[in-house]
């Protein structure tokens, strides 16, 4: 699949969608951070997924998605234990059934 993905490449916005987004733009702006809005509305929602985000190698290079991954993947709490964000490649032992 992901060296010839065909038309199950699907667009970003099928998977994380324009609600979702607008919820983290806000998010985002509420703490002070700039709007990326323009980027999301010109350019990454209508990429493919793995196309034309898994496989940009621009992305790869400036580590734009692994990089925040791995910082924020498992954090030590101030007593050493562990916290794991909900993410498949992790820890996390709740239930992923969902994304809310």
């Amino acid at each position: 699949f992901l060296e010839n993905p065909g038309d199950k490449d699907v667009p970003v916005n099928k998977v994380f969608t324009q609600e979702m987004f607008d919820k983290l733009d806000a998010r985002l702006t509420g703490v002070g951070w700039k709007s990326v809005k323009t980027y999301w509305d010109e350019d990454f929602s209508k990429r493919t997924i793995v196309e034309g985000f898994l496989k940009d190698k621009s992305l790869g290079s400036k580590r734009l998605a692994s990089m925040p991954d791995r910082v924020t993947n498992t954090i030590f709490t101030a007593s050493g234990s562990p916290v794991f964000r909900p993410t498949v490649i992790n820890m996390y032992e709740k239930d992923l059934n969902n994304q809310d």
